[in-house]
């Protein structure tokens, strides 16, 4: 039984809003580009941790490079 390859993933970028993540998702999918997101958020409520929640954006290796591009062209 041949085992099959898994795919060539990389961390496209980490985003501090879990919604603009979606949306970057969203977008990227839309031309194309399959994404996944990894929710690295810390929890430590009650204390305040807005600067701790983080979303990495995964994409396959051979797509990197045009999901970037596509992304910077969309930055204001």
């Amino acid at each position: 039984m041949e085992q099959s390859e898994a795919p060539d993933l990389v961390v496209l970028c980490t985003v501090l809003n879990e919604a603009k993540a979606y949306i970057m998702r969203g977008f990227l999918e839309s031309e194309g580009i399959p994404c996944q997101l990894e929710n690295i958020s810390f929890h430590a409520e009650p204390a305040p941790v807005a600067d701790l929640m983080k979303v990495r954006l995964w994409t396959l290796r051979e797509d990197a490079e045009r999901a970037r591009r596509l992304l910077e062209e969309c930055s204001p």
